[in-house]
């Protein structure tokens, strides 16, 4: 790489699904492959989500076999990009003398990776043991964070005291071909992206409470709800009860110019988080950014739209305090008077000024050139105490395959 103390990139997340960081991590090794010409790797399962992607459609990316019984033994010279919620994985699998640069793109993320070991561990321990040793990547130049709630989140539930000059937002792909147009229809069409995990399903669940009020005072209106995505928490929505006049369509999963050809046409406002409100709003699609939630959330809340957020925030934890200036039906007013478009414009300025792959990525580099954090120096912290617990739980999970 230009201008770079390192020979290449590598990018650890194995999955098997489809998700928001999937994608993220996809279009960034692609674009710097691709575009850039840089020498990128993917460390992936050989029938994951990406390493299918990238065989489908012949990227320029080296892919790395991820196996559960297999330690990967790195390229030279390149410096690892990760989530911090893999620091445990990185500890199991990979060897060799590379940097680490850790992305925290989802504020609970840690500490849901952590909190199995809870269980199993034979030492108990509070989430501030791990203050040190984050204070200590920081310091190193080796951890940024997507957004501030994130980084608060985070402070509130670690205790370190460091933080990042800069956040470092996640991207989107620009879409020009597909930008939105007005849906010339009387029924109120609204929708969601994303899995339908234990903390998005929440914020669903309560847009759809408030579409049920909605119609409980205007009974003469109808609307359709379309819900594109999978995950474990679905059946808490088909447990609800549902207005008359409104229907939700299970779309499950939907990518690539499907997708959004689908959004276009057929959704006025998308409710959403994470990388689900970039793609949207990369649409010119009007998008509510909505707060996660592991608990049920009261519908007294108000809403924002995502050029309204705050330190790049695609999605904050849900707080009463949490004060957002738009109810419900002022959103559905702005869809019947035809003035809806007008915040799809907006999402979409915002979108290109903050989240564009070629700003991101730039900033992505500028940033892993100064990390001088080591795979030796996470063997060091308090995260490899949980190293024999992983891999035992990770086998016995392989065996029952």
């Amino acid at each position: 790489m230009e201008n770079s103390k390192f020979s290449s990139i590598t990018f650890f997340y194995p999955s098997k699904i489809v998700g928001g960081a999937e994608f993220l991590f996809l279009r960034l090794a692609n674009y710097l492959s691709d575009d850039l010409s840089i020498s990128v790797n993917y460390v992936d399962y050989e029938d994951g989500f990406v390493a299918g992607e990238v065989k489908k459609n012949n990227l320029k990316i080296n892919l790395i076999p991820f196996k559960v019984v297999t330690k990967l033994t790195l390229p030279q010279n390149t410096v690892m990009i990760a989530p911090i919620s893999s620091s445990v994985d990185i500890l199991n699998y990979c060897k060799g003398d590379c940097n680490l640069f850790f992305w925290s793109i989802h504020p609970m993320g840690l500490k849901n990776a952590l909190t199995p070991f809870k269980k199993y561990s034979f030492k108990s321990f509070a989430w501030s043991d791990f203050a040190n040793d984050i204070d200590f990547m920081i310091d190193k130049n080796a951890l940024v964070f997507m957004d501030g709630a994130n980084l608060s989140t985070q402070r509130d539930i670690f205790n370190f005291k460091n933080t990042p000059q800069n956040y470092l937002p996640i991207i989107c792909l620009g879409k020009k071909d597909y930008l939105k147009c007005e849906i010339p229809t009387n029924t109120i069409h609204l929708g969601t992206l994303g899995r339908l995990s234990s903390e998005k399903v929440n914020p669903l669940i309560n847009v759809i409470e408030h579409c049920n009020a909605f119609l409980d005072r205007y009974p003469t209106e109808t609307i359709k709800f379309h819900i594109i995505g999978e995950g474990e928490a679905k059946h808490k929505i088909d447990q609800l009860a549902l207005h008359p006049n409104l229907e939700l369509l299970h779309l499950g999963t939907i990518i690539g110019d499907e997708l959004n050809e689908y959004m276009v046409n057929n959704i006025h406002v998308m409710f959403a988080m994470g990388t689900s409100t970039l793609e949207s709003a990369s649409l010119k699609i009007p998008t509510i950014l909505v707060d996660l939630s592991y608990t049920y959330m009261p519908i007294d809340n108000k809403f924002r739209w995502l050029y309204e957020a705050a330190n790049y925030s695609v999605g904050d934890v849900y707080d009463v305090k949490n004060r957002y200036l738009h109810d419900f039906e002022e959103i559905i007013a702005k869809i019947k008077d035809h003035s809806i478009l007008k915040e799809g414009d907006s999402c979409y300025r915002y979108f290109m000024e903050n989240h564009s792959i070629e700003n991101v990525s730039r900033q992505l580099l500028q940033e892993v050139n100064l990390s001088s954090f080591t795979l030796q120096d996470l063997k060091d912290t308090r995260f490899s105490r949980f190293r024999i617990i992983s891999f035992l739980r990770k086998i016995n999970k392989f065996r029952k395959l």
